[in-house]
């Protein structure tokens, strides 16, 4: 038994080392017409390329080339940002488009390229979306009389549905396949899940999707000024380039939704109408992963039982139940791993939110001696990493929930301790 608890842990140690080593060399099938996408970055953006994690690996895994550039350390010449196909901005940092690059960006859009901008919400004390610095760049393009965005910088809104939306939360607003109008965009798409700010459309033409006739708009303050179908997706062909105006940064991000768990570019068609933002703005069409909705996060109960069988078993021995908690992670992380490699996404794991859902890799920036990189890690490797950590805790918080029931027990005579025949000798 000793030999073959030995053999497992020697296994999965080689599994992990292989991955380490096989994943940054992995041999990526690019298309038969490359695509190049470059991220905005500006200080104090909160919607970065650090929070499109997912988004970026699932583009580089069908062999897009993706950059970025921080505006507010230098601008890429002219030259440099006409090697990529598509620029994308979210939602501005705290300074604005200098005269420089928005002359940069309009003269990548007249060289026929694509552009899409992204916008955020205001609530509360945050004020992400930035509808000043937004317009100031619609307004340079010249689509400005045709689309822009709600508000001001210190005064932004955000759109709610109170019966149409994930886990009763009003900001996550549902839009099904309803209120997509006929466009390339709208291809293929069912069902997407918003967190957006309005736009003001004032040429109907380009309005790609509205909220529900049950939705409604709401500045920071909580006044609402907009109600029924309200646009938040617009495309525009200017005739020399083309360019998507979205009201939502988030919808794409790998931040979780508020009651479920699983990131919002992980929801169901919302990663697809992105790569069909690509195909409208390039003419060349990605495939967007299938992911399988399904997960059932009952592992917990049987870390939880295991523990409490340990405590059992081993009469509270600590350094036994260590032992035993290491060979259940690596156990919860085999178990993980495979389904993932297996699945493309952990189908059975544990209820922890943000967490136990695993269906995409991680790309970890790096810097060493100046020189700045990245690694990306497969999501086999995420999944083995968060479950054996998770098997670890659950084996103790297992063993700790035992304690305490008996100590209880102990306490006021419930007799439970005689019933399973437990003594601390």
């Amino acid at each position: 038994m000793v030999m073959s608890l030995r053999k497992i842990v020697i296994v999965f140690v080689l599994l992990i080392i292989l991955g380490i080593f096989v994943a940054p060399n992995q041999i990526i099938l690019r298309g038969q017409e490359e695509i190049r996408i470059i991220f905005r970055n500006s200080l104090g953006q909160y919607y970065s390329t650090n929070r499109y994690t997912l988004l970026i690996n699932d583009l580089s895994s069908q062999g897009v080339i993706v950059g970025s550039y921080n505006a507010s350390e230098a601008l890429p010449s002219l030259d440099e940002l006409l090697q990529y196909d598509v620029l994308v901005i979210p939602n501005p940092g705290d300074e604005d488009f200098s005269s420089e690059e928005l002359d940069l960006i309009k003269q990548f859009v007249d060289a026929g390229k694509g552009l899409i901008v992204l916008g955020d919400v205001a609530y509360g004390g945050n004020t992400y979306g930035k509808p000043d610095y937004l317009n100031k760049l619609l307004e340079y393009l010249g689509i400005r009389d045709k689309v822009e965005f709600w508000g001001t910088n210190a005064k932004g809104d955000e759109l709610y549905d109170n019966s149409i939306n994930v886990a009763g939360r009003g900001w996550q607003v549902i839009v099904s396949s309803k209120y997509f109008k006929p466009h390339i965009i709208s291809v293929g798409i069912e069902k997407v899940v918003i967190t957006s700010t309005l736009l003001i459309v004032k040429d109907p033409a380009v309005i790609v999707a509205t909220t529900p006739e049950t939705s409604y708009a709401a500045d920071a303050d909580g006044n609402i000024h907009a109600k029924g179908l309200l646009p938040w997706l617009a495309a525009i062909d200017t005739g020399k380039g083309k360019i998507v105006v979205c009201g939502s940064s988030r919808m794409f991000s790998d931040r979780p939704l508020s009651g479920l768990g699983s990131a919002y570019i992980q929801y169901e068609d919302n990663e697809k109408l992105f790569f069909n933002f690509i195909w409208w703005l390039t003419g060349k069409k990605l495939k967007a992963p299938v992911r399988i909705q399904v997960f059932i996060p009952i592992m917990d109960i049987f870390g939880l039982l295991a523990g409490a069988v340990a405590a059992y078993a081993f009469r509270m021995n600590m350094r036994k139940i260590f032992g035993f908690s290491f060979i259940s992670g690596l156990f919860f992380a085999l178990i993980a791993a495979l389904q993932t490699a297996l699945f493309g996404a952990t189908i059975v794991g544990v209820a922890w939110p943000g967490w136990g859902y695993v269906s995409s890799g991680l790309t970890a920036q790096f810097t060493i001696f100046g020189i700045a990189g990245e690694y990306k890690i497969p999501a086999w490797q995420v999944a083995a990493t968060r479950y054996f950590l998770t098997g670890i805790l659950e084996i103790f918080f297992g063993t700790f929930l035992f304690w305490l029931i008996l100590e209880i027990d102990e306490y006021i005579d419930l007799g439970i301790a005689k019933r399973i025949h437990y003594s601390k000798e």
